[in-house]
């Protein structure tokens, strides 16, 4: 828990103060569990001396089945906890790759709105170097047409 703890830190520090809730309240229990622990067993080993070895008396199997009870509750304490973290997590997450999802929809569509772009240029520049191609053959022509004009005017003039 702390290791995502320091991953999601950017979070806001609410991982982090569930976190620590968590682990205070666990630290308690477990100090109480130590505690009521060394209760029973003074308890038990004092009865024992006394009355001697009784594995049938009720009362012990009574404290016995709450203790299980008991802890049983508090692994299913612990449990909820981890799961409201993890489904905390599962929602920034599913958060996350949705704004990442939207982010690439909007490049993918800028992407296609380029490629239209570069084709309609791409066929701009096609159709201006075919009239340039075209302007300079008819220049070409008309030229020649001019040299031999002036050539037969010449021709003819001088003879």
């Amino acid at each position: 828990m702390e290791l995502e703890e320091r991953e999601r830190s950017r979070d806001g520090g609410i991982l982090t103060k569930k976190s620590k809730a968590c682990k205070k309240e666990m630290d308690i229990l477990q100090k109480e569990l130590r505690q009521a622990r060394v209760a029973y067993s003074d308890d038990v080993l004092s009865r024992t001396a006394l009355l001697g070895d009784e594995t049938d008396d009720p009362r012990a199997v009574l404290l016995s089945a709450t203790d299980r009870l008991e802890n049983s509750s508090r692994d299913l304490e612990r449990g909820f906890c981890m799961t409201t973290e993890t489904e905390a997590m599962g929602r920034d997450i599913l958060g996350n790759l949705s704004r990442d999802r939207e982010t690439m929809q909007r490049a993918r569509e800028r992407l296609r709105e380029t490629d239209a772009g570069l084709g309609q240029g791409s066929r701009i520049l096609t159709s201006m170097m075919r009239r340039a191609m075209q302007n300079k053959v008819i220049l070409i022509g008309i030229g020649l047409l001019a040299i031999v004009v002036i050539s037969l005017i010449v021709y003819f003039s001088l003879r």
